[in-house]
C-alpha cells in the first residue's frame, strides 16, 4: 500500500502541487511539495519544483536552501549551481553567485549564458580581467550574441582598450547595421586613438541614421577641431546646439574653439552660456577668469 499523508499519496500530492504551480498558486504548491518531501525527502524533481515555487514568491533564502539540498543529492548537476547563482544574484550576494556560476561552468563549460552572467557579476565588482575573460568565453560560444558583444565592447572602451572595442563594435554592426549608437561609439573609440579621419566617417554615418543626434554633431566638431579645422568645428557645435540648446559640452567646446581663433568676445559669450547651464563648471570659470585678466592687462 502506498504511503499517505492526509489521505493522499505522494503521486496525488505531487500532481496537485504541479497544478497549483501552473495556476500560479505558489503557496498551495509549496504546501503540496512539502507533503511529498515528508515521505520522500530526497525526491529530486519535487525539491526542484519547491525551489521554483519559492523563487516565484521571491523567497530567495528558501529557494537557496532547496538548491543546497539538491546539491547534496547530486553534487555534479550543473543546472542546480546556475539556478543557485541566480538566487544569490537576486539577493545581491555577488561573490556567492560567482562561486556558484564557476562550479556550474566547471561541470558544463559550454553554457554561454552562464559565462555572460558571470562576466556581468565580475564587471559589477570591477574585476576587469575576470570579466573580460568571461565575456570572451561567452563570445566564443555565441559570436553573434548582441548583449555579449555590446557589453564586451563597452568594457574594453572603459578600460581604454579602444582598438579591441572597435573590433567588437564592428562585429555588432554586422548584426545591427542601422544602430546609430554603434557608429557613434566606434567614432569615439577612433578619436581616442587619434584617428580623427576615421572617427569623422563614423560620426557622419551615425548622423545619417539619426540627424537629431547632438552628441554625434558635437564629437564630429571636436574631431574637426583636432584636425585644425576650427571653423568647420564651430558649424558642427552649432548644429548640435540647434537640436539641444542646453548641450553644455558643445557650448564649452565652441568657446574653446573661439579662443583658439582669437575670438575672445564670442568665447566669453559661450563660456557664460556654459555657466548659465552649469553654474559650478570649473573649467568655464577658469577660462573666463583668464579672459578677464588678459583684458585688464
Amino acid at each position: 500500500m502506498s504511503k499517505k499523508i492526509d489521505g493522499k499519496t505522494v503521486a496525488e500530492w505531487a500532481d496537485e502541487g504541479i497544478k497549483h504551480f501552473d495556476n500560479s498558486e505558489y503557496i498551495k504548491a509549496i504546501e503540496c511539495f512539502k507533503n511529498v518531501l515528508k515521505l520522500y525527502p530526497d525526491h529530486f524533481d519535487i525539491l526542484f519544483n519547491l525551489a521554483q515555487a519559492h523563487k516565484m514568491l521571491k523567497q530567495y533564502q528558501d529557494e537557496i536552501k532547496a538548491y543546497q539540498r539538491l546539491i547534496r543529492l547530486k553534487p555534479d548537476f550543473a543546472e542546480t549551481y546556475s539556478s543557485l547563482a541566480l538566487a544569490y544574484n537576486n539577493l545581491n550576494k555577488n561573490e556567492k553567485a560567482i562561486e556558484a556560476y564557476e562550479k556550474s561552468l566547471a561541470l558544463k563549460p559550454n553554457e554561454g549564458n552562464n559565462w555572460y552572467n558571470l562576466a556581468i557579476l565580475y564587471k559589477k565588482l570591477d574585476e576587469t580581467n575576470e570579466s573580460l575573460n568571461a565575456f570572451e568565453q561567452a563570445k566564443k560560444l555565441d559570436p553573434r550574441n548582441e548583449l555579449v558583444l555590446r557589453n564586451l565592447a563597452e568594457l574594453l572602451y572603459d578600460k581604454r582598450k579602444f582598438k579591441d572595442a572597435v573590433e567588437n563594435y564592428n562585429s555588432l554592426i554586422k548584426i545591427l547595421p542601422n544602430d546609430e549608437n554603434l557608429y557613434y561609439n566606434i567614432g569615439l573609440a577612433n578619436a581616442k586613438l587619434n584617428k580623427h579621419r576615421k572617427a569623422i566617417k563614423y560620426y557622419q554615418k551615425a548622423i545619417e541614421l539619426k540627424e537629431d543626434y547632438p552628441a554625434a554633431w558635437n564629437d564630429l566638431g571636436y574631431s574637426y577641431s583636432m584636425m585644425g579645422k576650427k571653423k568647420e568645428a564651430i558649424e558642427y557645435y552649432e548644429k548640435a546646439l540647434s537640436y539641444d540648446p542646453e548641450y553644455t559640452i558643445s557650448w564649452f567646446n565652441m568657446a574653446i574653439t573661439h579662443l583658439n581663433l582669437d575670438q575672445d568676445e564670442k568665447a566669453t559669450e559661450c563660456f557664460n552660456r556654459v555657466l548659465k547651464l552649469e553654474p559650478n563648471h570649473k573649467e568655464a570659470k577658469m577660462e573666463l577668469h583668464k579672459l578677464a585678466k588678459s583684458r585688464d592687462n
